[in-house]
Order: structure tokens, then sequence, then C-alpha cells
């Protein structure tokens, strides 16, 4: 009976540290990876305060959320399924303010921003009034959770547009 507790155990101990060495190696591959990430995408998201401008440096996998008479919302967002899963976003308001996570979004803001397009060019007399059916395009074409993203692109107020980024897993920047 001691043997085969010293066996549990041998095996136990071995499994934690080869759980160990895998967590420490993809934490050594991937903290350099998305930390250049992190500094690309807040150096392209806050080179400009044109809504314009901040629009075309976003890349196929961000989304600008609002209009340039409103209080928008940059996401750009970078990750890797090579080997390993990493991921980087950051979001940029209006005012300037830099959130960021490390969420794995894969493609979620660029199923967001394709979905509008697409809902914009069959509804093209669409206006705010009658934005819910945005958010039913997006359940009926779309991903779960992609109606957050309608949400948080029709509110207005700045102070609940940091809860609902929050609530998508965005954290202030640590620099602001």
């Amino acid at each position: 009976m001691r043997k085969f507790v010293i066996v549990i155990v041998s095996v136990l101990v071995t499994l934690a540290l080869i759980f160990t060495a895998l967590w420490l190696i993809y934490w050594f591959v991937t903290s350099p990876m998305k930390s250049n990430w992190e500094s690309e995408l807040k150096s392209e998201l806050t080179a400009s305060d044109s809504y314009k401008e901040v629009s075309e440096s976003i890349s196929s996998l961000g989304v600008m959320l609002g209009q340039e008479d409103s209080n928008w919302i940059a996401i750009d967002y970078r990750d890797t399924h090579a080997g390993v899963v990493a991921s980087k976003a950051v979001a940029r308001t209006k005012d300037g303010k830099l959130y960021v996570s490390s969420q794995h979004f894969c493609g979620f803001f660029a199923a967001y921003s394709n979905l509008k397009q697409l809902w914009e060019l069959e509804y093209p007399e669409t206006t705010e009034s009658n934005r819910m059916e945005l958010s039913q395009y997006c359940d009926l074409y779309g991903s779960e959770g992609l109606d957050d993203l309608v949400v948080l692109e029709s509110t207005q107020d700045p102070k609940l547009q940091e809860q609902l980024l929050f609530l998508l897993g965005f954290k202030m920047d640590s620099n602001d």
C-alpha cells in the first residue's frame, strides 16, 4: 500500500512539474509577442485624433464603433494560433482613453464589422431609432455576443461605454 501511495504522489508531482513547465514555456513565448502587439496597437490608435485616420489605421481584425460626431470607440486586435494561442486587443475612446485586453476574441470584432456593413447595405435607410434591427441581424447571422457591440456602439455615455468595455474583458491601460 505504501508503494502505491509513493507511485501516486510521484505521478502527481511529475504531472504538476510538466504542467508548470508548459505554462512557463507558453508565458515566455507569448509575453514578448503580446507586449509588442500592445505597443503597436497603442501607437496606431493614438497616432491621430481624427476619426477618419484612426478608422483607417484599424486592421481587418478590429472595428470602429460609432460615427465621427459621436463618442466613437476604435478597437484593434492581434492574435495567433501558430503553435500557441495568444491575443491582444486595445480599445481607444474618442477622448483618448485606452483599454487593453488579452482575451481571445478570435474574429469577434471583424465579424461584427462585416455584419454591420452587410446590414447597412441591406437596410440603407436605417436610422438610430431602429438600431435594434442591427442587433436582430447580428443574432440571426452572427455569433453569440455581437449584440454587446451593438449596445456599446449605440450608447453615447462615456461611463457606460467604459463599463461595457470592462464587461467585454478590457481593463483600463495602466499607463493612462
